[in-house]
């Protein structure tokens, strides 16, 4: 796909996507922890 030097042209932008996409899943992760939290609240107190 690409050579070892460009790697190291774009280490940065890959960094900066890798840690992008680290935080998106982190956020989606902490979605799903306050709806599954929600989901069961709402099933102790009905």
């Amino acid at each position: 796909l690409l050579g070892f030097p460009s790697f190291f042209d774009n280490f940065v932008t890959i960094a900066i996507l890798i840690l992008a996409w680290v935080i998106v899943l982190f956020a989606f992760f902490i979605l799903a922890i306050q709806l599954f939290v929600t989901i069961i609240e709402f099933k102790l107190t009905t």
